[in-house]
């Protein structure tokens, strides 16, 4: 059985206004938690449309005591089979839209992008959460007894990670950098890492 888009929108929006939030903590979807309103199916003009996106506003007194406004943003793009650069780069479309609507009242935030698929391009595309913040990737998978259930990728590996070959000279390199940074009297001998 092949898991649809709309299921997986369908899933969050009714966990969410049923304030059913531990559903989805239960299925692996942890990282919506902090957004409190959340729309499906966003035309954005040129930009496309956007699967779902998730708003959290905030407010806050300056120096001159203004009040400001601030927003956390997550756009969250799903795709029925394989995550990859095309669907970050479509959802960075989608936050550069946001953006501008935003700055047009003035207000300033943050964006969050959440990658949802089946599967992860297994290409250096599964290293990027790793490198930034701001994006999560899940696969999902259909459970006979949970249903639909998310796995965070981030951290993620190669099944062959654990055979990475190192030169000698750059183990050796790497040992006396650390020897030259440490304070004199102080003897780590053989006991670095590597």
């Amino acid at each position: 059985m092949e898991i649809q888009e709309k299921q997986i929108e369908d899933l969050i929006i009714n966990s969410i206004e049923s304030n059913d939030y531990a559903k989805l903590v239960n299925r692996g979807l942890t990282s919506i938690l902090k957004y409190k309103k959340f729309y499906r199916q966003v035309h954005l003009g040129d930009y496309g449309r956007a699967d779902l996106i998730g708003l959290k506003y905030n407010y806050f007194k300056n120096r001159d005591k203004t009040i400001m406004k601030s927003f956390e943003c997550c756009v969250i793009e799903i795709k029925k089979g394989i995550i990859d650069y095309n669907a970050f780069i479509q959802a960075v479309r989608y936050c550069k839209a946001l953006e501008k609507i935003f700055s047009s009242y003035k207000m300033f935030g943050k964006f969050e992008i959440i990658l949802i698929g089946t599967s992860i391009c297994k290409t250096d595309f599964c290293y990027l959460p790793d490198i930034m913040n701001n994006v999560k990737i899940y696969t999902m998978e259909l459970d006979l007894d949970y249903g639909i259930t998310f796995k965070d990728e981030c951290n993620y590996e190669h099944a062959s990670s654990n055979k990475i070959i190192v030169s000698d000279l750059i183990i050796n390199d790497l040992k006396n950098h650390i020897k030259s940074e440490i304070k004199e009297g102080v003897n780590w001998g053989e006991d670095l890492p590597f």
